[in-house]
């Protein structure tokens, strides 16, 4: 298991629970904050186009669907945002 987070508060583990289950973790940071500042600086300034990423919106009803899809290849989609309060079919 790999844990891939900014954990804002800390979190109580079970030493013994992941001795018991063998798991084994690790930490890893995928980004640092000045990674998310120029990131964030090329968005501003237009020299990265955002709004061509995001292909989709589904409600949590869809996931399901939309992940098989997604897995088999059936769709181009790049970025399909899960909105937990949209209704099925909604658009």
């Amino acid at each position: 298991m790999t844990l891939l987070s900014h954990i804002g508060q800390p979190a109580m583990i079970s030493p013994a629970r992941w001795m018991a289950k063998e798991v084994t973790v690790t930490g890893a940071v995928a980004f640092t904050h000045d990674d998310v500042r120029r990131a964030m600086a090329l968005v501003a300034d237009g020299r990265v186009r955002v709004l061509p990423l995001h292909t989709g919106t589904v409600g949590l009803g869809e996931l399901p669907a939309t992940l098989q899809h997604l897995a088999a290849g059936a769709v181009d989609d790049i970025k399909v945002l899960v909105d937990p309060w949209r209704s099925v079919g909604a658009s």
